[in-house]
């Protein structure tokens, strides 16, 4: 299995970004010349920047995803990295499956869940069970979810091999989802430290841990998941593929 999808690889070209930075003409190509970043992300693409030039400009090509370009008629061509930053934090899911669990252990997974370092409506959580005798339960959950800011979702499924597809389908926009049970208790900061990750230091991965909590790229999961019959069979078949290819990241605690 392959962490990574193997896809023609994306350029971001600087020329038209409000955050390119560019002296006077150059005197011998009467062309502007980008000289810096005001976001300052060139130092993160070392070895992956070209120089490029048209009839106007030489200006940088990054043969990556540059998170921060915006076009120059964003912001009314003002240069704002702090409202940029904000515009790229990602949304994070979490799939938590409550088949084959104990209600004695979800108060304190949920408290965990509500006590994440992170922009709460950026978070989508969707519940699963196969029954419906706790209903009245997991509607008050769903409700304390919501109420705190959470995008939040119950499902009930009939079937077990419906549950975790009907659910991981609802987590298609979040860059990356982790997948827990009642009792477990994901940690507090690992979404924000992946949002450092990301659009900080532009790493690229595919899974990340932090303590006892793994983190998976949603739509790399989502590729693979039917290959698999069970839901902790490809958790371990894309950390252990991720790590070996160099595309997982282990964040200090």
């Amino acid at each position: 299995m392959k962490s990574e999808q193997e896809e023609a690889p994306l350029q971001t070209s600087c020329k038209e970004c409000v955050f390119a930075s560019y002296e006077g003409w150059n005197e011998e190509t009467l062309q502007k010349t980008q000289t810096a970043c005001l976001a300052d992300r060139l130092k993160h693409f070392d070895g992956d920047i070209i120089e490029a030039y048209d009839n106007e400009k030489e200006f940088y090509v990054i043969n990556r995803v540059c998170t921060c370009f915006r076009p120059s008629y964003w912001n009314e061509g003002k240069p704002d990295f702090e409202k940029a930053r904000l515009e790229i934090a990602p949304s994070f899911g979490i799939f938590l499956d409550l088949s084959n669990s104990s209600l004695e252990d979800l108060p304190r997974t949920i408290e965990a869940i509500k006590n994440i370092n992170y922009d709460k409506s950026r978070i989508v959580v969707t519940l699963c069970h196969l029954h419906l005798e706790q209903d009245h339960y997991y509607t008050e959950v769903l409700g304390d979810l919501l109420n705190n800011g959470f995008e939040a979702y119950l499902t009930i499924s009939k079937h077990g091999s419906a549950k975790e597809w009907d659910n991981l389908n609802k987590l298609g926009k979040c860059l990356f989802f982790s997948a827990i049970r009642p009792g477990q208790e994901i940690d507090s900061n690992i979404f924000s430290d992946c949002d450092v990750l990301v659009n900080d230091e532009c790493k690229v991965f595919a899974t990340a841990t932090k303590n006892s909590t793994s983190v998976f790229l949603t739509k790399v999961f989502l590729e693979h998941y039917l290959d698999y019959t069970d839901l902790d069979e490809i958790k371990e078949a894309l950390l252990s593929a991720s790590d070996e290819e160099g595309k997982h990241v282990r964040i200090d605690g």
